[in-house]
C-alpha cells in the first residue's frame, strides 16, 4: 500500500503478449529501449517484432499516458508520433541529452537537461549500453530524482545476469554478454570487443535461437563480421553455428560440454 511506483519489464516472443500484459499492469508510462532481431521465429520476422513491441505504445496512447523515447532512433521516433512523449538522445538534442565522454574501460557521459549538466561514470561497457543509461537517467529526472542520486545509482550498478558482465579471473578478462543472444545484441557485443585493446582475443559464441527461417542467414552475417576482424581464436558452439561455419577457420563444438573438455 505504501508503494508509489511499480516498474514492470514486459517480455514477449509472440504477438499479443505485450498487449495482454498491458491489460494486467495497465501502465501509465512506457519505454521501448530498442527493437532488435529477437525471437524472429515466434514473431514471424522483424516486422512482427516491431508490431509486437508497438503494443506498449498503443496502450499508452489509448489511456493518454506518456512514453520515454530515444528521439535519435528513427524507428522509435516514428512509432511514437502522436503520443505524449518525453525525449532523450545520445547524439543530439532532446529534453535529456547524454554525450559519451569515454567508452573504455567503462562508459562515462555528460548529461544535459533543462536545469543544467552533470557527469556520471558507469560500471558498464559498450556504446550500446549508453542508450540504456540515457533512458534510465531520463526517467529519473522526469520523476524528480536528484542528479546526485541518479549518479550514485548508475555508478554503483554492476550487472550479474550474463548481460554486460566483466569477470576478472587473474589470468584473463572475460566480457560475458550471453543472455538469450540475438543477431542485434551479438553484433553490438562483437563490435565493442573488436575495438578493445588486448592480446590473444578469444571469442566463445553459442547459437542464437528462435530465429526460424532467418537462422542460417543471421549466423552467416555474424561469421562474416568475425572474418573481417582480428580475433586470435574463435570457438563456436551449437548446431546452428556448425552448419553455417562448415568451411570457416573456427573451432566447432556441438554443445557446451564438449567445448569445455
Amino acid at each position: 500500500d505504501q508503494a508509489e511506483m511499480l516498474v514492470v519489464e514486459m517480455g514477449a516472443n509472440h504477438k499479443g503478449e505485450i498487449r495482454d500484459l498491458c491489460k494486467i499492469a495497465d501502465p501509465d508510462y512506457g519505454i521501448i529501449t530498442n527493437i532488435g532481431k529477437a525471437h524472429l521465429e515466434g514473431f514471424g520476422g522483424y516486422e512482427g517484432v516491431i508490431a509486437a513491441k508497438s503494443e506498449l505504445y498503443d496502450h499508452i496512447a489509448g489511456k493518454k499516458g506518456k512514453v520515454f523515447v530515444n528521439i535519435g532512433n528513427p524507428l522509435l521516433r516514428k512509432l511514437s508520433e502522436g503520443i505524449d512523449r518525453i525525449t532523450y538522445n545520445t547524439n543530439g538534442t532532446a529534453e535529456v541529452s547524454s554525450v559519451l565522454i569515454n567508452e573504455t574501460p567503462v562508459l562515462e557521459a555528460e548529461v544535459t537537461w533543462k536545469e543544467g549538466k552533470f557527469n556520471l561514470k558507469t560500471g558498464l561497457y559498450g556504446k550500446y549500453n549508453h542508450e540504456n543509461v540515457a533512458a534510465a537517467v531520463c526517467a529519473g529526472l522526469y520523476f524528480n530524482v536528484v542528479p546526485d542520486s541518479i549518479r550514485e545509482a548508475v555508478s554503483s550498478y554492476r550487472p550479474d545476469n550474463m548481460r554486460s558482465q566483466i569477470i576478472e579471473t587473474g589470468k584473463n578478462r572475460i566480457y560475458l554478454d550471453a543472455y538469450n543472444a540475438n543477431p542485434t545484441s551479438m553484433q553490438n557485443a562483437l563490435e565493442f570487443f573488436a575495438g578493445t585493446q588486448g592480446s590473444k582475443k578469444m571469442l566463445i559464441l553459442g547459437d542464437m535461437l528462435e530465429l526460424g527461417k532467418d537462422s542460417r542467414k543471421e549466423h552467416k552475417a555474424i561469421l562474416n563480421f568475425i572474418k573481417n576482424h582480428d580475433f586470435d581464436v574463435t570457438i563456436l558452439i551449437g548446431p546452428e553455428f556448425s552448419r553455417a561455419a562448415a568451411a570457416e577457420r573456427c573451432l566447432l563444438f556441438t554443445d557446451p560440454e564438449s567445448a569445455s573438455v
